[in-house]
């Protein structure tokens, strides 16, 4: 397994630099952030500048495993600009674009949503990327069963899922059994820790790697016993506009954290 860190921990700062904060924090990868009014780093609207970014990873050494696209891919136009975004993956040299699956957590929106995932799926398997969906709460998928229902009842080449312990862990399950379960069927993972007694995210500082109730050294070891040998990319939500300075503390601790994590399980 690989550490990587999503450019949306550095929202608010051109991309560039952060590619440097990245880099300079100690991370292998490079996970760009597609997030309309959140974190906006490469777009399909500007190949040149995503192309340029690219190169300029790979100047500072870094891999670029992903690009995070999430938005509501139930709405029609949204998942045509979602293709767009698969296709911008395959021109800069990206595998895998990462989303949740909107919605509601009740079995209607489920329903809904299969057949619109098999959509999604079959355009990745098009552009020749993979699309991996996250269990995320309140949304369609939001569990282990649901993440599984999802690839049992798709599958096919375009299709795996995203792992995000925190998400699991605030809905009531033990993130370690879902990384046993879920984990042949990962093409990601994003990481973080989890510290607030609700179905809340919590803040920045308490989303850092060790500062929070995830079990990251049980999870690594999970994601490890069921055969994942991928990506763990940082994803810290919620520091858009904060001096680098403090973002940088939360990226470098994490990944000092997580390095002896993995140090740890082999």
């Amino acid at each position: 397994m690989k550490l990587g860190c999503n450019t949306v921990a550095f929202a608010g700062h051109p991309a560039d630099q952060v590619l440097q904060w990245i880099a300079w924090a100690g991370f292998q990868g490079v996970e760009f952030a597609c997030l309309g009014g959140m974190a906006e780093h490469v777009s399909p609207d500007r190949l040149d500048e995503a192309l340029a970014l690219a190169a300029r990873a790979r100047e500072l050494g870094l891999e670029t495993p992903a690009i995070e696209a999430a938005g509501n891919v139930m709405d029609a136009g949204f998942r045509q600009r979602l293709y767009r975004v698969f296709d911008l993956a395959v021109r800069i040299g990206v595998g895998v674009v990462t989303t949740g699956s909107a919605g509601s957590s009740t079995p209607e929106s489920l329903e809904a949503f299969l057949p619109v995932a098999a959509e999604i799926a079959a355009q990745a398997a098009a552009a020749g990327v993979t699309w991996a969906c996250k269990p995320h709460v309140g949304a369609a998928v939001y569990s282990t069963d649901s993440a599984l229902r999802l690839v049992r009842e798709v599958g096919g080449p375009g299709l795996r899922l995203n792992f995000d312990p925190t998400h699991l862990q605030r809905v009531g399950e033990d993130p370690v059994v879902s990384a046993l379960a879920m984990g042949p069927h990962l093409a990601h993972v994003h990481i973080r820790d989890y510290s607030s007694p609700d179905l809340r995210i919590g803040p920045p500082e308490l989303q850092t790697a060790g500062r929070g109730r995830i079990d990251l050294r049980g999870v690594a070891a999970a994601l490890r016993e069921a055969g994942y040998s991928g990506w763990l990319d940082l994803e810290i939500i919620g520091a858009s506009g904060w001096e680098p300075l403090r973002q940088m503390a939360i990226a470098a601790g994490s990944h000092g954290y997580l390095s002896r994590v993995l140090r740890e399980v082999g």
